[in-house]
């Protein structure tokens, strides 16, 4: 039987097992199941490639013990064009069979071993806790422990300066459940008074969230504050909120802006817009802007260089990437650049 499992999610399927797949790598994000099975097929590239690289996390358990609920965070290389190299993923699988067996979810002590090999790895803080929020919220399970605290807190019932207390899981919990409990008016009220001890986290927590329009607004507004006073830090933070909104048109006015701005050429501000809004330079006019602002910034090459590598191994942007390099309205900075990137 064995011989028989070369996949992961044929491995999952042998069994009464059930699982679910997120993107751990620019945001957290589900994957569908029919989308897992054409990457591992190699029949498609990885939909949200990072560093040249598949980070995703595969929750699963036994259809009979639902509440026993397990976790792996793994890796893979990609090729160059953006697919599964499938020897990588067939020696993990061999690591689990050899550890595990082809139940999974028997021999739970034994889980721990597979933590020591070169395809798992341990997400960020942040990521940990909107995963764990999404997880229970899809599951139809109740929020952590954490939650009550952090929603008391930002109904401003505890005092803004009683932050030490508000863990980063009972955001999370919180941003998942925007649309429960209020939740969406006390943020409203409560981004006025937030310490940047509570509002940094919490608007790096929305980034994972498809925040609706009210908030958006909310956000653009500050964020516009922010570029008036040549804040980039505050700038940042509310470019990653609301970088995953509902309000497409609301976030691409706010990237005009920037891209017009003393700010269009900072490093930073480039990488977030690379790492976080890489779907908005879909559009020909904000791409173009970018390209020229990123050129603009990297006389050396090495940021341009970096930050192209990365957009155009991502499948929903690179054709559209690819085209810009020939636009002949690109200035002689822009060309230059292209021009080196495909010199070497």
């Amino acid at each position: 039987m064995t011989d028989q499992l070369s996949t992961i999610h044929q491995l999952l399927e042998s069994t009464d097992t059930q699982y679910r797949v997120f993107d751990m790598g620019r945001r957290v994000q589900k994957i569908s199941q029919d989308d897992f099975r054409a990457f591992e097929n190699a029949t498609v590239p990885y939909p949200y490639p990072l560093k040249k690289k598949a980070w995703f996390a595969i929750l699963f358990w036994d259809k009979k013990r639902s509440e026993q609920q397990f976790l792996w965070f793994l890796n893979f290389e990609l090729d160059e064009q953006g697919k599964l190299i499938q020897a990588v993923r067939n020696h993990f699988i061999h690591m689990v069979i050899e550890v595990l067996g082809t139940d999974l979810t028997e021999g739970n002590d034994d889980q721990d071993k597979l933590d020591n090999n070169p395809y798992t790895f341990k997400p960020d803080q942040n990521k940990l806790a909107i995963l764990n929020a999404q997880i229970k919220s899809q599951m139809k399970q109740n929020a952590s422990i954490y939650y009550e605290h952090a929603q008391n807190y930002l109904r401003g019932l505890l005092g803004w300066q009683d932050w030490q207390s508000v863990g980063v899981q009972g955001l999370g919990d919180f941003v998942t459940r925007l649309d429960s409990d209020d939740n969406l008016a006390s943020l409203l009220k409560a981004l006025p008074n937030l310490p940047q001890e509570v509002e940094m986290p919490l608007l790096s927590l929305l980034e994972h969230i498809s925040i609706p329009t009210q908030l958006t607004e909310t956000l653009y507004d500050k964020a516009l504050h922010a570029l008036k006073n040549n804040d980039q830090p505050a700038l940042i933070n509310c470019l990653r909120a609301i970088s995953n909104s509902k309000a497409i048109k609301i976030r691409q006015k706010l990237l005009t802006e920037i891209l017009a701005s003393d700010l269009a050429t900072d490093q930073q501000v480039l990488l977030v817009i690379t790492g976080r809004c890489w779907l908005d330079l879909q559009d020909d006019t904000l791409r173009h802007q970018f390209l020229e602002s990123l050129a603009s910034a990297s006389p050396d090459q090495v940021l341009f260089q970096g930050i192209v590598a990365d957009l155009v191994a991502i499948p929903a942007i690179r054709s559209q990437l690819l085209q810009s390099f020939r636009n002949p309205e690109r200035s002689a900075t822009l060309a230059t650049a292209i021009g080196h990137l495909f010199s070497q």
